[in-house]
């Protein structure tokens, strides 16, 4: 790698556990070849049970630590490091102060192939997690706490606030801007413009694609979609990362509020040995 060259990626996830659930495997894979991942985290993900048993200042934290503990565990149980922007130093603030589950190929063309561990140099510009490795690569975390569930009215002051992160990275991973989530589609659309301005490559990665897309859908575009082959122990850290987000994969309070936003066939999509990343 030249001395010049930017290295490392920049994972952009509207709500704790999009990264993990998106992407996990590839940041698993960065991780495991040396190179530096930075998540930035658009919101807490305190919203996810509204008018549930657990106050959403409580769910912010709880699910705060579920993401330390997954992406911990990506790192092969290397502690991940918390950026101080929180509740405090907000990117809003900064603008005022400044039923099967699909099979492999069930939901259109199987995307080119591509390996987390040995990945491709075709498609989005993954190979920033080859080369050779540095020192001691953590998982550097950015909560720029942003209002859960309402992302678009702060997606100028969230872009603004992620070009500079995007400083030494060579590749940006964010949610796709078409998941019909309002936030995640917000995410995406933030991230491509900071991209742009930073001049960084990135791709776009599907969340709940995965619950509504159909086989032959026509509002994928499957032509630009790349597949990520995760090894058996990259898929192993994965799992145990998934594990993590108690507040999401069970009920906070079986008998009182027994909703469970990701219920096992629901994981299921995101368990398979690859993930997918659109071209952009």
């Amino acid at each position: 790698m030249a001395a010049d060259r930017a290295e490392g990626i920049v994972v952009v996830a509207a709500h704790p556990d999009d990264e993990v659930l998106g992407v996990g495997g590839t940041i698993a894979g960065a991780l495991a070849n040396g190179r530096r991942v930075r998540v930035v985290l658009l919101t807490d993900g305190g919203a996810s049970h509204p008018d549930g048993p657990v106050s959403p200042d409580r769910l912010a934290v709880l699910r705060a630590r579920e993401t330390e503990e997954a992406l911990a565990d990506l790192a092969n149980d290397r502690p991940a490091t918390w950026d101080p922007v929180g509740p405090d130093r907000t990117a809003s603030g900064a603008a005022t102060a400044g039923t099967a589950t699909p099979g492999p190929a069930a939901l259109g063309p199987e995307p080119a192939e591509m390996s987390a561990d040995h990945p491709a140099t075709e498609g989005p510009s993954i190979e920033s997690i080859e080369g050779p490795a540095i020192a001691s690569p953590v998982v550097d975390v950015v909560r720029l706490g942003l209002p859960d569930t309402a992302v678009a009215a702060h997606e100028a002051a969230a872009c603004t606030a992620l070009v500079p992160l995007l400083a030494g990275f060579e590749l940006c991973l964010a949610p796709w801007s078409h998941d019909l989530h309002a936030d995640h589609e917000a995410a995406g659309r933030l991230a491509a413009r900071a991209c742009h301005q930073a001049g960084t490559r990135h791709a776009q990665y599907p969340v709940w694609m995965w619950h509504w897309g159909r086989p032959g859908d026509s509002r994928v575009p499957w032509s630009r979609a790349v597949r990520v082959d995760l090894a058996p122990h990259t898929l192993v850290r994965k799992e145990q990362a998934i594990g993590r987000f108690a507040t999401q994969i069970a009920a906070l309070a079986p008998g009182e509020d027994d909703r469970v936003i990701l219920p096992p066939e629901e994981l299921a999509h995101f368990t398979r040995p690859f993930e997918v990343l659109f071209r952009c």
